[in-house]
């Protein structure tokens, strides 16, 4: 069983798929999709935690160039078990029509770990059929930066950062399995 493939060999239909979950997020979902869209136009999947306002308007308002799709889940109590689970499954499924597929919660994003490196190159010269990224926060520096505009690049806003451990959750599959509760 070492050599199990749930997918049969296909070709793939996008480079990437982007999946996160959602609980009236809509401030962080519109930096998400908005970073991503910039530099990998993927796949969207977005598992809505039966949010007061619909995700799936929103996003078709807000962004309907995009390629989205909007699973509505009850809204059942919060489970970290639940969450891998439901992140892990649909990132199971997209990994075999794409090359590479990002789970994160929808406050975190990739970038590469040099400014000068392209994101979409980096993601596709992984050789590992997974990594989990560093986490780092960007914090607001009030004394030199102005406040959030949200037409602004979000990278193009933010210089001040560190490392916490807390956003090293993101996940890059490139093989079918599952993470446990923390997306670890």
């Amino acid at each position: 069983m070492n050599n199990f493939n749930v997918w049969p060999d296909i070709d793939s239909v996008a480079d990437f798929a982007v999946i996160t979950m959602v609980k009236n997020d809509l401030f962080y979902l519109d930096i998400w999709i908005k970073h991503y869209k910039k530099y990998l136009n993927p796949l969207f999947v977005i598992i809505d935690h039966s949010s007061d306002e619909s995700v799936s308007d929103w996003v078709s308002i807000n962004h309907e160039d995009i390629k989205c799709n909007v699973v509505k889940i009850p809204n059942i109590a919060f489970d970290d078990r639940f969450k891998s689970a439901a992140l892990s499954s649909l990132a199971n499924i997209y990994q075999g029509c794409c090359k590479l597929v990002i789970t994160s919660d929808v406050d975190e994003i990739l970038i590469p770990f040099k400014s000068e490196n392209n994101l979409k190159d980096t993601l596709l010269s992984l050789n590992e059929d997974f990594s989990a990224p560093i986490g780092v926060e960007f914090v607001h520096n009030r004394l030199n930066e102005p406040e959030y505009d949200s037409n602004i690049d979000c990278l193009n806003q933010r210089s001040t950062f560190f490392f916490t451990s807390g956003y090293s959750k993101p996940v890059i599959w490139k093989k079918d399995a599952f993470f446990s509760p923390g997306l670890h």
